[in-house]
């Protein structure tokens, strides 16, 4: 009679001397035994991006296409294999991998991010930049002043460390003593002397 043993799908842990013995009441009559060595599949990155580019404080995603699935593999950003965190989630779809930073932080602003998976690893250029400056509320279409008084502009924009230009006209003005630029939190105010 034929006895089998079957490893579905092997792993390179499974590698190792099997052996079996068999035998009646009296004891073992026979053994043999044989070395398994597994070898790994030939892993290729099938898809990933030579760059992202990533906004501060919002969400990063970055995916990774093999062409195996099951296929255990890194994250590395500077020079530490990334885990799921409270910021980082790690996830595993067949033989997609997607890193999401949940927030991106200022100080990522330009660095590598390291895929690897078997002997293969991909460069991925990681560059995070702010948002667009937005104005949130605008200049009204008319202000009026007092002759020889100060007058004064005032926008509320996105951020709180964004800068803005004037202009008068198409001309950039530059702060001096009839021109003084403030910033206070989130407001940039004109002031005309």
């Amino acid at each position: 009679r034929k006895r089998s043993l079957t490893c579905p799908k092997a792993t390179i842990d499974q590698e190792g001397r099997y052996s079996v013995s068999c035998g009646d009441e009296t004891g073992v009559t026979d053994t043999c035994a044989a070395d398994l060595a597994v070898e790994s599949r030939d892993i290729r990155i099938v898809k990933a991006p030579a760059s992202v580019e990533a906004t501060i404080n919002e969400e990063c995603v970055i995916k990774v296409t093999l062409n195996h699935e099951a296929v255990k593999a890194q994250w590395i950003w500077n020079d530490e294999q990334l885990q799921s965190s409270e910021n980082v989630q790690i996830t595993v779809d067949g033989a997609e991998h997607t890193l999401t930073w949940k927030k991106v932080d200022s100080s990522m602003k330009s660095d590598t991010l390291v895929f690897k998976a078997g002997k293969r690893s991909a460069d991925i250029a990681v560059k995070a930049q702010e948002a667009p400056l937005d104005i949130l509320s605008g200049l009204e279409s008319l202000t009026k002043a007092t002759e020889y008084k100060s007058a004064r502009l005032t926008v509320t924009v996105s951020r709180d460390n964004g800068k803005v230009k004037w202009f008068k006209g198409r001309k950039e003005l530059e702060e001096g003593d009839q021109y003084k630029f403030e910033s206070s939190g989130n407001e940039r105010t004109l002031v005309i002397q």
